[in-house]
């Protein structure tokens, strides 16, 4: 049974595998892991901690910058294996499945939440605001990126999404249920190029959407967390690609 069932990372892992794939692709370095998932197997856990061992006992300095500006590739590799709380997430399942029975300490509810910090480098940008104006910016999809769920999709392929939407009419709904005219979008573009927006990095080729909030209530959701991304709707082909390696 132990082969058959999936484990689920807390956010916090996933978010810094992220974070640090999305900056190993941005400085054109190969990320420790190729596909992204949101359920490892067993088996999956157990080379994760093994890629993740050679991390123990030594420091990981988050400020050691590269030629390239980017974090040191010691750093960038434990953080594209979860970080932290990577970490303490595959010691606790493999503890509880008696296949790391040597380590006695305590497992804490902070190590499996903590999100590491790069200066300059932040996720992907889920939302910015400007309170001013009550606008929010979104990322509708990312260039040459692979999903959580191991999904690959092309620059040129976010380009056509992104022409497609916006010949459209571009209408808003609410939870997919309900058509509103409390937000509409007042910019879809693609980034012209590589720049920072806020201290975080956005790619060129990003599939940008800026909206404008029309309700105060809507907006005290958008600050709160309640909503936190948008849906574009779209319908995909999905193609299954050989690895050159099989």
């Amino acid at each position: 049974m132990q082969e058959t069932r999936k484990y689920t990372p807390p956010d916090a892992v996933l978010k810094n595998m992220r974070r640090g794939r999305s900056i190993a692709v941005m400085k054109n370095r190969k990320p420790t892991i190729d596909k992204l998932s949101t359920e490892f197997s067993l088996n999956d856990i157990k080379e994760l901690y093994t890629k993740q061992t050679k991390f123990i006992g030594k420091s990981i300095n988050p400020l050691a910058r590269l030629a390239d500006g980017g974090p040191s590739d010691g750093f960038l590799e434990f953080l594209t294996t979860g970080g932290k709380a990577g970490l303490a997430w595959t010691r606790k399942v493999l503890k509880e499945n008696g296949v790391l029975k040597s380590y006695g300490d305590t497992i804490t509810e902070a190590e499996l939440n903590t999100e590491e910090k790069v200066v300059g480098f932040d996720l992907p940008i889920e939302k910015q605001h400007n309170d001013e104006l009550m606008q929010v910016t979104y990322v509708a999809m990312l260039p040459d990126s692979t999903d959580l769920t191991g999904d690959y999709t092309s620059a040129e392929d976010v380009r056509k999404a992104m022409e497609s939407f916006n010949k459209s009419a571009m209408r808003a709904n609410l939870f997919h249920r309900v058509m509103t005219d409390k937000f509409h979008v007042v910019e879809s573009y693609l980034a012209p190029t590589d720049f920072v927006l806020n201290e975080i990095p956005v790619t060129k080729g990003t599939w940008l959407m800026t909206f404008q909030i029309n309700d105060e209530n809507i907006w005290k959701m958008i600050k709160s967390g309640d909503i936190t991304g948008i849906s574009i709707g779209a319908r995909a082909t999905v193609e299954t690609l050989e690895d050159d390696d099989d």
